[in-house]
């Protein structure tokens, strides 16, 4: 999986008004490797699932 060992971390109310999150390193192949689902951090020990295009 493109994501393991990367963390991402969102106020609940910040995610909450967005239905996906994209992704620009600068690098084309590496912005494909991590598009899918990545579990987002919202609070203690709360996850979401979210889309990164």
């Amino acid at each position: 999986m493109g994501g393991d060992g990367i963390v991402v971390v969102s106020d609940p109310e910040k995610l909450r008004g967005l239905k996906r999150l994209r992704v620009d390193t600068g690098d084309e192949e590496v912005d494909r490797m991590l598009r899918g689902y990545i579990r987002v951090l919202v609070g203690y020990g709360k996850w979401k699932m979210v889309k990164v295009e």
